[in-house]
């Protein structure tokens, strides 16, 4: 599309150069070197990403394992048959796209997967329509399928309706209508529709739902009074049929809606109109942290206990995160080119480490050795290469050399979920050393303390209490510190601390290891002994050993004695 959209436009390369990095996502954010910018020179910045991303085998693989990967529709259910029909047709056009014949056995093969995939109602209805002796076409089959879904998805909807009817009568009547709710919803939740956006899929993958805080999700779910637990209508969190509930605290509310004990949002509502409350919010008796109706009570609940939303001036309480220090920075590869790479700068790291990715990126010299390394919990692991790195800063033209450890990987994504910044005031002018810190990305170059304060500069602006400093650094502005934010739960803790064994306590061990005792150099008797057994044993038709007793010299010497022993 973007090709389709500005290649074709009589721009200046430096224009399209622009667009096209502004369009930049995901792992090709940043790819593009600052002097590729600088030149404005469009073509080279496309041959990087051709380079980088236009892997034809690779995503052929990825289309021949999704089509290999489908499973079998359990049930004539119209939502799963329509997914199975979206994915074989997904894979298939793209395949198409990317040159590859579609044609004889291929096409039989992909025919073989659908039909192996189906409910066994459906398939002898698909068997049906193909008449004896002939061979089934892929046409012909997503018609039949795309045909199957809509009758299933009408006679579906039309059951789904009327079981709700009738639950509703019997609400209306005084009779419980629990059971035929669970039922109702049961039947409901196979179909993958967003309670927010209305499309299809589940509403826990809504992209919009996701990019949300906490709280605004929070208000979301409340606005459209759905299930706090399993975000579906049609019935309260109390009778919510869904045996599943947080990961993080294992109470009665979806993960994405988990605050770590924030209750600053809650007002809670007057005792008497807790029961009509309750009734008209199916949340309410769920007590979910950041629901602006969500109850407060004091009163030990008879049942099961519930979420329990707590005023308190304790500050571990609070939802916060340590925003690590991180940098683009600019590696050399073998030809002396420019590459663009996130760093991270860990001052509790004795050394620096690389990734083998980034390594065979830059196609560099790697050198064999054996270093042993120990991380949190006395965990010890050996790192059996090393390289030498050019890095040199986006900012000005600081640069070093930096012997690095190749590892297969640093540390996970940091930050682990996006920072929302839309309340930070950053002062204008400065220049950040990486200006996506707030997104999650890879790490793929961590420099330890052998240059942690060498980039270091004394200059440190705190922004306000509850967010990160800006530290002057040879890379740019750095972003680090203590963020206390109500929507930062879902963040993953990473620390990157690790030591080298010192070779001295290494050959200290080896030489511990290999020493002899006292107690184990032979004595002239004990060579005495084991000369008398190679001179006297003999084995006997049966296996058995037969030898004489050793005697000491001063010992008196008898016949009987000298009688052999069997063994």
């Amino acid at each position: 599309m973007f090709r389709d959209a500005v290649n074709l436009t009589n721009e200046a390369p430096r224009i399209k150069l622009y667009h096209l990095e502004k369009a930049l996502v995901g792992d090709a954010m940043g790819l593009i070197d600052v002097k590729t910018i600088s030149d404005g020179n469009y073509e080279h910045a496309w041959k990087l990403l051709e380079e980088r991303f236009e892997d034809k085998r690779r995503m052929i693989d990825i289309h021949i394992a999704g089509l290999l990967g489908t499973k079998k529709i359990p049930k004539d259910d119209y939502a799963d048959l329509r997914t199975l029909v979206e994915t074989i047709t997904g894979h298939v056009k793209n395949l198409k796209f990317l040159n590859q014949q579609f044609t004889g056995v291929s096409e039989l093969i992909v025919v073989h997967l659908v039909a192996r995939s189906l409910d066994a109602t459906t398939k002898k209805e698909w068997e049906s329509t193909i008449k004896r002796g002939e061979l089934p076409t892929y046409e012909n089959t997503i018609t039949f399928l795309k045909d199957r879904v809509s009758v299933l998805e009408r006679c579906q909807s039309s059951n789904e309706e009327s079981r709700s009817l009738r639950g509703t009568a019997k609400q209306l009547t005084g009779k419980s209508a629990v059971s035929k709710a669970n039922t109702a919803t049961a039947s409901s939740t196979s179909d993958p529709h967003c309670e927010m956006c209305g499309e299809r899929h589940p509403t826990f993958k809504c992209s919009s739902f996701n990019s949300l805080s906490t709280s605004e999700r929070l208000s979301k779910v409340e606005e459209r009074n759905i299930c706090f637990n399993c975000l579906r209508r049609g019935h309260s969190v109390k009778n919510c049929p869904s045996k599943k509930s947080c990961f993080r605290c294992n109470k009665k509310h979806h993960t994405l809606l988990h605050l770590e004990g924030n209750a600053s949002s809650t007002r809670p509502s007057s005792e008497s109109s807790e029961e009509k409350h309750s009734q008209s919010n199916p949340n309410s008796a769920i007590g979910i942290p950041g629901s602006s109706k969500a109850p407060v009570s004091n009163k030990k609940p008879e049942t099961q206990p519930l979420v329990t939303v707590v005023h308190t001036n304790n500050p571990m309480n609070l939802a916060s995160q340590v925003i690590l220090l991180t940098a683009l920075v600019q590696v050399d590869d073998q030809h002396q080119r420019s590459r663009l790479c996130k760093a991270l700068l860990d001052c509790g790291s004795q050394v620096s480490f690389v990734t083998q990715s980034l390594v065979a990126t830059l196609g560099i010299e790697v050198e064999e050795v054996s270093v042993p390394i120990t991380g949190i919990g006395n965990v010890r692991s050996t790192i059996k290469q090393k390289c030498t790195i050019n890095v040199r800063s986006r900012c000005n033209d600081y640069s070093f050399l930096v012997n690095c450890l190749v590892s297969p990987k640093i540390t996970g994504r940091i930050p682990s979920v996006k920072i929302n910044l839309d309340n930070w005031e950053l002062p204008q002018g400065l220049k950040l050393a990486d200006p996506s810190f707030h997104e999650p990305s890879q790490i793929d170059l961590l420099i330890g303390m052998d240059w942690f304060y060498d980039i270091m500069k004394p200059g440190c602006l705190k922004l306000n209490d509850d967010l990160p400093s800006l530290h002057d650094s040879q890379l740019g502005w750095l972003v680090g510190g203590k963020l206390l934010e109500r929507s930062c739960s879902n963040f993953a803790m990473n620390s990157c601390a690790v030591s080298v064994d010192p070779m001295e306590e290494l050959m200290h061990k080896f030489w511990e290891v290999e020493s002899v005792s006292p107690e184990m150099v032979p004595s002239s008797e004990k060579e005495q002994c084991e000369a008398h057994f190679t001179a006297t044993y003999r084995r006997d038709d049966s296996g058995r050993f037969i030898l004489h007793l050793p005697l000491k010299d001063n010992a008196t010497r008898s016949t009987s004695m000298m009688t052999p022993l069997e063994y």
